[in-house]
């Protein structure tokens, strides 16, 4: 559904060469010559098979609420999704206020055309706060003290893969609603 491979190749003894694509933009390769020790081999191999984290938030776990595939100009504007925000990791320690699961609450895949993209959350009983990873692995947050409800706004948005979390600005879940929109 999204184009995107996880990949890996290794070449044992005379040169070494390993190119590990994960997801989206993160490439990392590495070219050594003549032979290296087994276990720098295995150190690098362990190292390369970590799930890359940003916090305590996995995006490669799969979304509580589901995904979608949405095309620039798309009809169903705006897709709503009925939800509950909250989770128990504190996100203070990572510069932002608010409790989030550690899995996504929803992927979006989107492909982009000339049109803003606009992520948000309208509230139902408390306040959210919204976390989104963007297709180039930057995080972007929003507690909605701006303007109320929060939203992200990506004016030149980009295709691919888009990790959202609605969380809640206190301990504890509360009902909301996930707005994705064009306008």
């Amino acid at each position: 559904m999204n184009g995107y491979s996880n990949s890996r190749s290794t070449a044992v003894g005379g040169d070494f060469t390993s190119t590990t694509s994960i997801a989206r933009t993160t490439s990392i390769t590495r070219t050594t010559s003549g032979a290296r020790p087994f276990l720098l081999q295995i150190a690098l191999g362990v190292l390369l098979l970590a799930p890359p984290t940003a916090g305590a938030q996995n995006w490669l776990l799969a979304p509580a609420y589901g995904e979608v595939e949405l095309f620039a100009g798309f009809t169903e504007d705006p897709y709503v999704v009925d939800l509950v925000a909250g989770g128990a990791v504190d996100l203070a320690n990572r510069g932002y206020r608010g409790q989030v699961a550690d899995a996504p609450d929803f992927d979006l895949w989107y492909e982009a055309g000339s049109f803003p993209l606009t992520i948000r959350v309208e509230r139902g009983t408390g306040a959210t706060i919204l976390l989104v990873n963007d297709p180039s692995g930057h995080w972007h947050f929003n507690d909605g003290s701006d303007r109320g409800d929060p939203q992200i706004v990506f004016r030149r948005p980009e295709s691919g893969l888009y990790n959202i979390w609605v969380g809640t600005l206190r301990a504890g879940f509360v009902p909301a609603r996930l707005v994705i929109t064009e306008y």
